[in-house]
This record gives C-alpha cells, structure tokens and sequence, in this order.
C-alpha cells in the first residue's frame, strides 16, 4: 500500500500458490536456511520475503498474515490515522479489477475473509481460507493488496465510521 510502512515501498512478488508453498515447506527440510522453531514451526525465505510457517494436522484453514514496518509512531498529527484508513479501506473494497460488490460476494462464497490493522510500529494485512479455496483467496486478496480500488464512496464511509468510533471510545 502506497503511504503504509514508514514511506518504504516494495517490488511485488509472484502470487504463491498452494502447490508452491507447500513444495517450499515440503523440501525445505533439508536446504540451507531453514530454521526448525517449535512444535512443525519453520521459518525461511521464500523471493526475499520471510515466512514462518506452520502446519497444524487435520485444520482445513489457512491463514495468511503479512506484517509490514510501519505504524502509527511514522506518522505526523497531520496523517494520524491514514494507514489504518488504508488498510480497511483497501481490503475492505477489493481491487480495482473488481466492482466491491462482486468482490465481497466472491469473498464470501468461498467461506474466505481479507482484511487488515494498523498497531503502533507495525501494520497487518490477512486473509484466512478453506484449503480448498486457497489459490483462488491468495488471488484476490494479492489483488487487493497490490491494486486497490480506493474509491471515494469507499474512504467516505470508512472515514465516517472511524470517526462514530472515535467518539464512542
């Protein structure tokens, strides 16, 4: 997302797929790098991101969280609130390939969620799936990520709602 992570942006990677992961994690028993963390946990480097990944028997879900440096102590009081503004914007209007409607309909039918937060020193984007809706989740939501639609409709509302929070609080 353009504005999140401290100013810092990032060359897009190859969406992964279920397969590719899974080969990664598979093989990388053996390969250089590889660290055995606890109980099935591993961590590697997967195109220059880091993964720590682990398998947990007989869960038919999968969760996908991306953490990116950024948070709230690399904003101004001029931009407070901007990256979280993003975030629930972005994922919670889909790609710009996507009218949000179909977006939030193709989310739904498949038992999948995309969503994201903002903390102090970082941010997080996620998505969770039914394994067998994994490829077709970690496309849309690699979609969203890296082309969100940010419409004005969509920052109007979101803007509204932080603000009902805000006061609430």
């Amino acid at each position: 997302l353009v504005g999140c992570g401290g100013g810092q942006t990032a060359e897009p990677t190859p969406a992964a797929t279920t397969e590719s992961v899974v080969d990664v994690v598979e093989e990388s028993g053996a390969e250089q790098g590889v660290t055995s963390l606890n109980a099935g946990t591993e961590s590697f480097d997967v195109d220059g991101i880091h993964v720590i990944h682990k398998r947990t028997e007989g869960n038919a879900i999968v969760d996908v969280r991306v953490f990116i440096d950024g948070g709230a102590h690399y904003w101004s009081a001029d931009t407070a609130g901007a990256e979280r503004l993003a975030i629930g914007v972005a994922t919670s209007g889909g790609p710009a390939t996507m009218e949000k409607t179909d977006y939030t309909a193709a989310v739904a039918a498949m038992g999948s969620s995309i969503a994201g937060s903002s903390d102090y020193d970082y941010a997080t984007l996620s998505m969770s799936a039914i394994t067998p809706y994994f490829d077709e989740t970690w496309a849309l939501f690699a979609e969203t990520v890296t082309n969100p639609a940010f419409r004005a409709s969509d920052i109007e509302l979101r803007t509204e709602q932080t603000l009902v929070s805000i006061r609430t609080e």
